[in-house]
């Protein structure tokens, strides 16, 4: 569908043909842009990231889908903020694809090719194949989790499938499937996760798009068919607004971080050049384009949403992979921009930035061998008690250890990787909450006189938690009779003489 010849007259998408014919000729050029930034994408993260082993929430995923498919659906419900469908994909792949760390990752590498292709089209859709190519640069070139066992990538290709088929739908040719689309893929943003609520804001300027064009009953009848298949989603996301304050330890986000969060470094650097290089601001006639004020809304309203949540809750969700979602229509924007540039090789030279600030993502080589904390694990003697801390948030708060049955989640990490042993998860607090915990422990063990092996992910030291343990149980007549730390994991044997 080509939605070129369907701007609106009085906000046209440039100001003559010539820019059609530049984009033309830009859009050989960025074909090899493209290219190349694929290539530092996986020379950047391929070797050292797509086949190393899990990084920590990657744990997460392989545990949670490491069982039976009914086992996969429970575990994700009970202790993920996503709906199960991301690791029932997941589950569905290793099925075909085996458990090893890279096979797991392939889904997410699918879903960067498929949200790269859908935003070309996009770019084809409104006739300027320029505008959709810079935005797959843009995506590729950002850490939007696309090596990852994750779900997050996911919600960036359902929330891009909605934007294309919202902006189809709501021009004056859009057909109800377009629509129904629209409305399917919007929802299936918030399966992969329900934070996706702030990236769909911006959908709500198609729906006044699409009842201006006279379509005010199947606007309602799309929003209710939305509201629908959102239905399931409902005693999940209560259950998890019930226990959000353990879910994310990250202090209230302030204003730079806001900032930071609504115009990425390499958007802003490459928006900045944009401008420079256009010494008569021909650019600036851009912004008041309908769609342009679409795309800048989405780049925004993801963590100027989770900002404002944050601070209204106190419970802060200002984390940037909850705003993932936002890269896609960022690089819509800095391609609208550019897409009205004369010069071929300035819009190349804006994109340099964006591809240059891959490699400042890093990537994290330096991970804790959880194969050799399971060793330790299997390895301790019989009679002994295994008390673990993976570190995960959910570690530091009181209610996950009232009853057992967020143990095997606690323990995830060990379990997945060969730790078959009956583990005890203990917390990572210290506290009035926190030391009965432990007090009740040690008071059980000490009863019994066995011996007891501590776990830790650390960076050598042991958590102020762990360590009250050690000091209780060593006022209950223990020794320490082993210390070790070895590949980021902390261990420790005591017994009594």
């Amino acid at each position: 569908m080509d939605l070129a010849e369907e701007e609106d007259p009085a906000m046209p998408l440039s100001d003559d043909g010539a820019a059609r014919q530049n984009d033309d000729v830009a859009t050989s050029a960025l074909w090899g842009v493209l290219v190349l930034a694929i290539a530092v994408f996986f020379v950047d993260r391929g070797f050292d990231r797509l086949f190393s082993d899990y990084r920590f929430d990657e744990n997460i995923t392989g545990w949670v889908s490491s069982d039976g498919l009914w086992d996969t659906i429970v575990r994700s419900w009970n202790n993920q903020g996503q709906s199960p469908l991301y690791f029932v994909i997941v589950w569905v792949w290793q099925q075909l694809a085996g458990t090893s760390e890279f096979a797991v990752r392939i889904p997410s590498l699918v879903a960067l090719g498929a949200a790269m292709w859908h935003l070309i089209g996009i770019g084809q859709d409104v006739g300027r194949k320029s505008l959709g190519i810079v935005a797959a640069i843009f995506l590729v070139s950002t850490d939007v989790g696309a090596a990852d066992a994750r779900p997050y990538i996911f919600l960036v290709l359902s929330v891009v499938l909605a934007l294309r088929y919202g902006l189809r739908w709501s021009s004056p040719s859009g057909s109800l499937t377009d629509g129904v689309r629209w409305a399917v893929f919007g929802v299936l943003a918030l399966y992969f996760h329900p934070l996706a609520i702030y990236a769909l804001m911006p959908h709500l300027l198609l729906s006044i798009r699409a009842r201006n064009l006279g379509r005010s009953r199947q606007t309602t009848a799309l929003i209710v068919l939305g509201g629908l298949l959102a239905l399931p989603l409902i005693p999940q996301m209560l259950a998890l607004g019930s226990r959000g304050d353990s879910l994310v330890l990250v202090p209230l986000p302030g204003f730079d971080s806001l900032r930071g969060g609504v115009l990425p470094g390499a958007l802003g650097m490459a928006i900045l050049l944009a401008a420079l290089a256009n010494v008569d601001w021909r650019w600036l006639r851009s912004v008041p384009n309908p769609r342009f004020a679409i795309f800048a809304f989405g780049t925004v309203s993801p963590a100027l949403g989770l900002f404002v949540q944050s601070w209204i809750t106190g419970n802060a969700v200002f984390v940037d992979r909850y705003w993932t979602a936002a890269i896609p229509l960022a690089g819509l924007v800095l391609g609208h921009l550019l897409s009205n540039m004369r010069n071929y090789a300035m819009i190349i030279g804006c994109l340099v930035p964006v591809i240059a600030g891959v490699p400042t993502f890093g990537v994290e080589t330096d991970l804790p061998d959880w194969a050799y904390a399971a060793a330790v694990i299997e390895q301790a003697s019989p009679d002994s008690e295994i008390w673990a801390m993976a570190g995960l948030i959910e570690s530091y708060h009181p209610g996950y250890f009232e009853t057992t049955d967020a143990n095997d989640y606690l323990s995830g990490h060990f379990i997945l990787h060969g730790a078959e042993r009956e583990i005890l998860s203990v917390p990572a607090g210290v506290s009035d909450e926190f030391n009965p915990i432990y007090d009740r422990h040690v008071e059980r063990v000490s009863s019994t006189g066995a011996p007891v092996t501590i776990v830790q992910v650390s960076d050598g030291a042991f958590v102020p938690s762990i360590q009250y343990a050690i000091d209780q149980l060593v006022a209950n007549g223990y020794e320490v009779a082993d210390l070790d730390f070895e590949s980021d994991i902390l261990t420790a044997r005591l017994e009594r003489p």
